[in-house]
């Protein structure tokens, strides 16, 4: 799933087996890399973008990134990036 997918994350916790043997997820968190898109549009589908930081979506549809650093500066002010590249 991780490969196929173009997954970043896939974290399962916890899973658990029937009586019958077979084992389920109960709880699962996955990230999907956003440069996949294309590849992955049955998945992408689904996404929801209420669940995202609107600052991120919105810097992303300007092919940039956001990251907020949440660093105390000296100014005691919230340091944030936005930014294109690596």
């Amino acid at each position: 799933m991780f490969r196929a997918h173009d997954c970043t994350l896939v974290e399962v916790n916890p899973l658990s087996e029937t009586p019958e043997g077979n084992v389920m997820v109960c709880d699962a968190k996955i990230n999907f890399d956003d440069n996949a898109e294309f590849r992955q549009a049955a998945v992408f589908k689904h996404r929801d973008r209420t669940q995202e930081d609107p600052r991120e979506v919105e810097v992303r549809f300007v092919n940039g990134n956001f990251e907020s650093i949440n660093v105390i500066n000296s100014d005691k002010m919230l340091t944030s990036a936005i930014y294109n590249g690596a």
